[in-house]
């Protein structure tokens, strides 16, 4: 076999580590490190904020506890039960995690009660079938019969986001490399890390109660006293393909504000590489170069795959100081790639 090890020492961030420290350490959410043990590093001796305050982790002083605000209806999140027959689901209130607001603070709203809903549609190409035991419904794809001459184009198209389509992920990574998905338990890992804890405000994000978009930065409102000053991370969005034989055409209906920040704050990569964005056509079509149309904030990409697994991702660059906000952002309206092997197909195109 073999063994690697690395031998870099690398910084953490203030109140994160010890001289000879193997890895990054500090004390938890909630809690403070004194001035005298962090002269000491002793991190052992941090101690809880004050009631009605809190503090994100590698908090260092008292200072650092911040008042509860009130919750809002804001800090409220849904989480969506399996369709069940009927097609209804049960929509489950609870705060969004990190939770810094102050439930019982007199001006904050209650949690709504449970209840149950209609299921979300279906993407378009998908149907709803019963499947296991005991059955839920599930989005299958769907299949055409196309007469001789011409065979079914299969399309993967997501035109709404009242979840995560299927191997769709939102990811944060810092600059040093520590990272956190929407693939992890929103409920359990809140306060692991610094990233994690930033996964919800400056990730990308979905409302499951409208689901028009998928979106990342300032278009609306979002808490931004999460974040560490200074902070440089990328907010990705990946999505996994597997393109058939042939290839096909990909598509992208976004919104970017402002616009000229596709290219630099917004970038598109394909398998890990950055695609050159051009606004013109480009032939021969190439998954390294992809052609854009612009109408007004609203941005139309299009690139090809060639067959096979790929991982597309839209790459949002919180860069210092501007992570905290600013009215700039970027919503995803519709996906769609064509000739997915899992995807479902409506229409059929005359044989080559």
């Amino acid at each position: 076999g073999t063994a690697f090890a690395d031998h870099r020492c690398f910084p953490c961030s203030e109140g994160f580590s010890s001289v000879g420290s193997a890895h990054c350490v500090s004390c938890g959410a909630n809690h403070y490190l004194p001035a005298a043990a962090e002269e000491e590093h002793d991190y052992s001796s941090c101690l809880e904020c004050p009631s009605g305050t809190w503090s994100p982790p590698g908090t260092t002083s008292a200072l650092g506890c911040r008042p509860r605000p009130a919750c809002t209806e804001r800090d409220v999140g849904l989480k969506m039960s399996q369709c069940m027959p009927g097609e209804q689901r049960t929509v489950t209130a609870r705060w969004r995690q990190p939770r810094v607001c102050d439930p019982e603070h007199p001006d904050s709203v209650q949690l709504p009660a449970e209840r149950t809903s209609a299921c979300e549609p279906c993407q378009p190409g998908m149907s709803r079938k019963a499947v296991g035991t005991p059955p839920t419904l599930e989005c299958v794809p769907d299949s055409i019969n196309c007469p001789a001459g011409k065979r079914a184009i299969r399309e993967r198209i997501t035109s709404h986001w009242f979840s995560w389509p299927r191997d769709t992920r939102s990811v944060v990574q810092t600059m040093a490399g520590s990272r956190c998905s929407s693939d992890q338990d929103l409920d359990s890992y809140s306060w692991l890390s610094v990233s994690c804890s930033l996964l919800e405000v400056l990730g990308w994000r979905i409302e499951p109660l409208h689901g028009l978009f998928a979106e990342v930065g300032s278009f609306n409102q979002h808490r931004t006293d999460l974040t560490p000053a200074g902070t440089d991370l990328d907010a990705m969005l990946h999505f996994g393909v597997d393109i058939g034989e042939g290839g096909g055409h990909a598509k992208i209906v976004m919104q970017v504000r402002p616009p000229d920040f596709l290219g630099s704050h917004l970038v598109l990569q394909v398998d890990g590489q950055t695609a050159v964005l051009h606004q013109e056509e480009v032939e021969p079509p190439s998954s390294a170069r992809a052609d854009f149309k612009l109408f007004g904030d609203f941005i139309v990409v299009q690139f090809w795959l060639a067959a096979g697994r790929h991982q597309v991702t839209l790459v949002w660059q919180h860069l210092g100081a501007d992570a905290a906000g600013g009215d700039a952002g970027a919503r995803v309206w519709v996906t769609s790639f064509e000739n997915e092997v899992a995807a479902g197909a409506r229409r059929c195109e005359d044989c080559e």
